[in-house]
């Protein structure tokens, strides 16, 4: 199916401590939000539990720049001293996962090209080691000795889609007035050739505090001013709506339909029900146990409630009595109010469901010591 999928405004993505674990993290995240605001940039900022892979996604969505300050995943071998994925972005509820040139959204959902602006723009990983060729090893930084590789493979995802990528352990707040001033001429002559792969050239420092694959980029969103230093380009707000609808077509047409009652037994205004009737409600699709749940009521014709035990099994809600029988001649309601029920997608119950009937007849007392 289709999806068209209007333009997003220009905006620079900024998520900050995504496992709000360092508060420093968040900190620091706030000192580059800060610092690009007061230089005329519009800003998307997501902090700590806001942080969430839908969230991250969409303020990706079409993003002029993104700055990602948290700690990275991957994985580090003390003993080889090298390093290998799955690498991720750690997310407040799950991870973005790299998956070669494209993401993924947690381990089993969709695989998808990025959504930012394929236009170079810049991308800075911040206090990821292992995005700058490096590892947080007993509390000490050192060098891994796959670091180009490990560069390479982390950037993937975003190099790969046109984007200029910088990893780094440091502080934002050490440099950032060199990257929005002076685009990479601010740091370009501290890195150094460190290796080749795959006809990339991944360039680092000396102390593992930055590394570039490919050229080092002069491609933040900014304009020369005339006298040697960069100003900031136009940016605009972030457009939810547009992310919004990018991210819900990744995940086919959305379920919007509640679930509804299509059977029932006994049958609505049924007159001739035993009195050890067990209640059985059928639903047009799996479901699950809503917001007032414990709201649902049975309750005979005097308004006297009756105490239930509630089971649900794929679509089938069934209520029984907790003890004892339905009397005869009594008519009973059974009342499943608004978002009682819900299907997987949270879509509950939009009108409250009666079920109603009468018990016309006992059940036979088996008086040799079993069950009545």
């Amino acid at each position: 199916m289709f999806v068209s999928i209007p333009a997003s405004s220009a905006h620079i993505l900024i998520v900050g401590d995504p496992n709000s674990d360092r508060p420093v993290y968040n900190e620091d995240a706030h000192y580059a939000a800060q610092y690009l605001k007061d230089n005329g940039y519009q800003v998307r900022e997501l902090y700590g539990k806001e942080a969430t892979s839908k969230n991250v996604l969409k303020g990706m969505y079409n993003a002029d720049g993104i700055i990602y300050v948290s700690k990275g995943y991957g994985f580090y071998n003390k003993t080889t001293g090298l390093a290998h994925g799955p690498y991720a972005l750690p997310t407040a509820d799950g991870k973005i996962y790299a998956a070669g040139t494209k993401m993924q959204e947690g381990k089993d959902g969709p695989i998808f090209t990025p959504p930012f602006k394929k236009t170079g723009i810049l991308i800075i990983l911040a206090h990821q080691c292992l995005a700058c060729g490096a590892a947080n090893s007993n509390r000490q930084i050192v060098h891994i000795n796959n670091a180009a590789e490990t560069v390479y493979n982390y950037s993937l995802m975003f190099t790969g889609n046109n984007a200029n990528f910088l990893g780094t352990a440091s502080y934002l707040e050490d440099w950032m007035e060199e990257i929005i001033g002076y685009g990479a001429i601010g740091y370009a002559s501290a890195l150094t050739y460190d290796d080749m792969i795959n006809g990339v050239k991944i360039w680092d420092n000396d102390d593992t505090a930055l590394a570039i694959p490919g050229s080092p980029p002069n491609n933040w969103p900014d304009v020369d001013n005339g006298n040697g230093k960069l100003a900031p380009a136009p940016t605009t707000p972030y457009d939810d709506a547009a992310a919004e609808k990018w991210y819900n077509s990744l995940h086919g047409p959305q379920d919007i339909t509640p679930p509804k009652v299509v059977s029932t037994t006994p049958p609505n205004n049924a007159k001739d029900v035993p009195a050890d009737q067990m209640i059985k409600i059928t639903f047009s699709e799996p479901i699950k146990a809503g917001a007032h749940y414990s709201d649902i009521k049975l309750k005979s014709s005097s308004g006297t409630s009756l105490t239930i035990n509630k089971i649900i099994s794929g679509k089938v809600l069934t209520i029984k009595l907790a003890s004892g029988y339905f009397k005869k001649g009594v008519k009973y309601t059974l009342n499943l109010p608004v978002k009682s029920i819900q299907d997987n997608v949270v879509n509950g119950l939009i009108t409250t469901y009666k079920l109603i009937f009468t018990v016309n007849y006992n059940i036979k007392k088996l008086v040799n010591n079993n069950i009545r």
